[in-house]
């Protein structure tokens, strides 16, 4: 019987992109001060930082053994809300149907992030975000 060993790379240090200088231009009408950045003074970040983080994706990010081989990262794209949710989560690019789904739970269900600040001031930002999945068989 072949046994599987899944190792979850968690490579948020590059996973996390924020781009543009401006409001983004492509959201949704705003109301004044509702606006979403893409470019702050200190990011938004995941509450209890990088440790805490690949302790939540390592707990609950679980790879199905009937998929197989699996190499490749998980894009997504979310607002950080002012009060650290997240909102508006996209999937940019997935793997195979039943990781994206998985790896779409996983985002869903995180607990509030730190949220961005710019002068000072708690902001919304919009993210992309990356989520390294490897599951290779054991020989």
């Amino acid at each position: 019987m072949k046994r599987y060993v899944t190792t979850i790379t968690l490579l948020f240090f590059s996973s996390l992109l924020c781009f543009g200088q401006e409001a983004d231009e492509s959201s949704t009408k705003t109301t004044e001060g509702n606006q979403v950045f893409m470019h702050v003074d200190l990011p938004a970040e995941f509450s209890g930082g990088s440790i805490a983080e690949n302790k939540y994706l390592g707990q609950n990010l679980i790879v199905p053994e009937n998929v197989g081989d699996v190499n490749g990262k998980v894009f997504f794209e979310f607002i950080v809300e002012k009060d650290g949710s997240l909102s508006d989560i996209k999937m940019i690019r997935g793997l195979v149907p039943s990781v994206d789904k998985v790896a779409m739970d996983v985002v869903k269900n995180m607990p509030k992030w730190e949220p961005a600040f710019k002068n000072g001031v708690p902001v919304r930002q919009r993210m992309q975000y990356s989520i390294m999945v490897r599951r290779v068989k054991k020989q």
